[in-house]
């Protein structure tokens, strides 16, 4: 943990430097702070105003901001069908990057993201906008700090916290290279962002959670970007580029999942594939049920996946069973633990994610290692309809 205390000792000297040296900065992110409270307080106005924004735009919209069991989400108006329309967005609506426009530079080192943080930014110096109004803090992770020392000694396993290390100095590269001007940015639009370089890491952090791909397009898209997360086999649906005849404009369509959705339900989008990891750092939650969560064995490098646990040489079985022994705790001790803590009023909710994380890692192992219980954790994994659906948020209260 040492290691961690360090980086994060690192960057808040450097972040402290640049305050320093950028003292308007500071009365610029008093007053952002103050919005986000503000935000807070007025997020059924908010959400209004963006519902009639998106309107204005001639948008196609099946669908309203709402409160979930997940927070704020979005709750069909009818019956949809599956394949069907619930969300049309103009193209000209978004704040994006187009990577292959601006060379070879942008797709390094995902330079992207904080090309479209400095975008963000400018809107949120503009004054009022809607689609900015509307948009939450950024969801707290062990890559922004958020995590305590007990969180993250909690997670257990050391490769992860090395990924949280290499999270932490990317941010704080993007950071640095955007104060130093070497960004990839419009001419006109380089100059009011080497002012606020922590306002800088809240967008960059939006934008990490937040962001839509399409080909070498990187985009924040008002309205559809409310969406929960939930797999294509539990319902979520997808996006994907149309052209609208009527707006003479390319938008971004938010497509029903195979389940199709009744009204009065949430409206869940798959993100994508993404490692438990992965989850954890970029958006602050973990699914309930992953099929895309790896394991990579640390002596033979063999990646252990769902998909391949019934497939596994009786020699990745033994190691998987030798990784299970080295915790100080069994799976059966861990969920006793979470059920445990999830019965009380007040609990640390990133310590809680810790020990799911913790679960979820030691389940795919025992079910990969042939314990007793793999075959039950199998079937349980795998279950018809995934009724525990898998979506979680960035719209969380």
């Amino acid at each position: 943990m040492s290691g961690l205390g360090s980086l994060y000792q690192y960057v808040g000297i450097v972040l402290s430097v640049l305050l320093l040296l950028w003292i308007p900065s500071i009365n610029a992110w008093t007053s952002y702070s103050h919005q986000v409270v503000a935000r807070h307080d007025l997020r059924e106005t908010s959400a209004s105003c963006l519902q009639d924004f998106v309107d204005q735009l001639g948008s196609v919209r099946h669908c309203e901001i709402g409160s979930t069991k997940y927070g704020r989400g979005l709750v069909a108006t009818k019956d949809l069908e599956p394949g069907e329309t619930i969300l049309r967005i103009p193209l000209s609506a978004t704040i994006q990057i187009d990577a292959s426009q601006n060379g070879d530079d942008m797709k390094l080192d995902d330079s992207w993201a904080a090309a479209l943080a400095n975008k963000l930014m400018e809107r949120l110096q503009s004054g009022s906008c809607p689609y900015v109004d509307s948009l939450p803090p950024p969801p707290p992770t062990p890559a922004r700090g958020d995590w305590s020392t007990q969180a993250l000694e909690a997670l257990e396993d050391s490769d992860f916290l090395q990924e949280i290390e290499q999270a932490i100095r990317w941010r704080n590269r993007q950071c640095e290279r955007y104060v130093m001007g070497r960004l990839c940015l419009d001419e006109d639009s380089s100059s009011a962002t080497q002012k606020n370089p922590q306002l800088f890491m809240e967008a960059l952090d939006l934008v990490s959670s937040r962001t839509i791909r399409c080909g070498d397009k990187f985009m924040l898209v008002p309205f559809l970007d409310m969406a929960n997360h939930a797999s294509q086999d539990q319902g979520g649906g997808y996006y994907q580029l149309e052209y609208s005849p009527s707006l003479q404009d390319v938008t971004i369509a938010l497509k029903a999942g195979n389940r199709g959705v009744q009204a009065g339900n949430e409206v869940f989008l798959d993100y994508g594939d993404r490692r438990n990891e992965e989850w954890l750092i970029y958006y602050g939650f973990l699914p309930d049920r992953n099929t895309a969560e790896c394991v990579t064995l640390p002596e033979s490098q063999q990646r252990i996946t769902w998909s391949n646990v019934h497939m596994l040489d009786d020699l990745y079985r033994a190691e998987c069973r030798v990784l299970l022994n080295k915790g100080d705790t069994t799976l059966t001790d861990d969920i006793r633990s979470l059920k445990h803590i999830e019965a009380l009023e007040e609990r640390d909710s990133h310590f809680e994610l810790a020990l799911k994380y913790r679960i979820s890692r030691k389940s795919l192992l025992s079910a990969a290692g042939g314990t007793k219980s793999s075959s039950a954790l199998f079937s349980s994994f795998f279950e018809e309809g995934g009724q525990n659906v898998a979506g979680s948020s960035t719209e969380q209260e």
